[in-house]
């Protein structure tokens, strides 16, 4: 048997090279059928034809896509025919699962501007390729006080330096190679700090003794 690995939730994937067909005649029609269907998944392109050389023929058009949320061992036999012989092949496939990226530390619904708050996902246990996206331009709506977005960062600490909604997203691959079909998602809305202003004060000159009132916003 062949062995043919995808991603949990992987869409159509091409699966043409596990089927080339050799043939000693030329100008026989070919008939690639399946003999076994996927338990957990869909094939697609069947039934395929094409037409002998003396040498190898690859169909083409042909795809394997897993069942949305499957992950584990499935398996497909193939059929190739020129009408009076058949020759069979089966492909083994294991559908390896994806991470589920989550924020293990992140800000609440708001924020304050200029306040710093730290974005936090998964780390370890072989999890690469992080890919993040941060609203807005560096140096005008945020920086970066430690940590970093690049693809090797698992934290970033932020200041936000614009008010508004912020929606902060990050992905990552497993040690498959797989990563999520959706990446994990922080909105904070960032508030602008009040200024205080004193409405209500004595003047320059005092009693000692008296009494004053001093009052702010509210």
């Amino acid at each position: 048997p062949q062995a043919l690995t995808v991603c949990q939730n992987a869409g159509a994937t091409a699966i043409n090279a596990y089927f080339n067909t050799s043939d000693d005649q030329a100008g026989e029609t070919l008939t690639w059928s399946v003999f076994l269907a996927p338990a957990h998944g869909t094939l697609g392109g069947f039934n395929a034809t094409g037409t002998s050389v003396v040498g190898n023929v690859t169909p083409s058009g042909l795809t394997y896509t897993p069942t949305a949320g499957y992950s584990g061992g499935d398996v497909i036999q193939i059929q190739v025919s020129n009408g009076v012989n058949s020759a069979f092949t089966q492909v083994n496939i294991t559908v390896q699962a994806a991470p589920a990226p989550s924020f293990t530390t992140s800000p609440g619904a708001n924020t304050c501007a200029n306040s710093s708050v730290t974005y936090t996902t998964q780390s370890g246990g072989g999890l690469n390729t992080y890919v993040w996206t941060v609203p807005g331009s560096p140096g005008s709506d945020y920086t970066i006080t430690s940590g970093g977005i690049g693809s090797t960062n698992s934290t970033v600490t932020l200041t936000w330096l614009s008010t508004g909604s912020k929606t902060v997203t990050v992905n990552y691959q497993n040690l498959s190679g797989c990563s999520a079909s959706a990446p994990a998602s922080n909105t904070t809305t960032g508030n602008a700090r009040p200024t205080p202003t004193v409405t209500t004060s004595p003047g320059a000159s005092i009693y000692a003794g008296s009494s004053f009132v001093y009052s702010t916003d509210c």
